[in-house]
């Protein structure tokens, strides 16, 4: 029975790049579509450093007793050290558990240009990140512009829910629903998880 005691935090972010533009015959070197898709295979390779909560350790925890053996083992040596590389490697090797141990950012929406013959003198692109809810828009927006490092591409905060700390475990909320969950289905394991998406919990 898995309690969501957390979420993550959805924000967009607008790059862009704008240019003067000109004519397709006369190329240059500074091009808006050119450095949208260099600032985008940077964010796409990005990696945001693994975060512990109270509510993922806790679902890393206890998940290590039902995964198979060679990610539970990962797993129990992730929450007892989050530097662990090899054992990070293994548990982020699955998406879903890469999601929960990290802000995570993707493009999701791409336009550019006016004209097949021209120049473009803009290119956008939205890129959907699930903020640990430990991570702030502002750190989020830094963090991708040094990773694109490249002044001709602006990264502006398009849209930003409110931040969500985790709930406390409190053993006045996990006592009564670990013991109804047993009452109604058994000698099954109740983990406290995080989403990685967003509600309006």
């Amino acid at each position: 029975n898995g309690v969501q005691a957390t979420e993550k935090i959805t924000t967009n972010f607008t790059l862009r790049a704008i240019n003067r533009g000109g004519h397709s015959s006369v190329p240059r070197a500074d091009n808006a579509i050119t450095a949208l898709a260099d600032a985008l295979s940077k964010v796409g390779r990005h990696q945001f450093p693994v975060q512990l909560n109270d509510v993922t350790r806790a679902f890393f925890s206890k998940t290590a007793e039902l995964e198979r053996p060679e990610m539970g083992r990962a797993m129990k040596r992730l929450v007892a050290n989050p530097q662990d590389a090899e054992a990070v490697g293994v548990v982020t090797g699955d998406p879903r558990y890469n999601a929960m141990l990290r802000t995570v950012c993707v493009a999701t929406m791409l336009s550019g240009g006016h004209a097949t013959n021209a120049l473009p003198q803009l290119a956008e692109a939205n890129v959907n990140c699930r903020l640990y809810p430990t991570d702030t828009a502002a750190r989020v927006r830094d963090e991708l512009a040094r990773v694109i490092g490249d002044t001709s591409v602006q990264v502006i905060i398009r849209s930003q829910r409110p931040a969500s700390p985790p709930s406390p475990l409190l053993p006045e909320v996990i006592a009564p629903v670990t013991r109804i969950t047993k009452e109604m289905f058994g000698d099954i394991p109740v983990i406290p998880t995080m989403s990685t998406g967003a509600t309006d919990s």
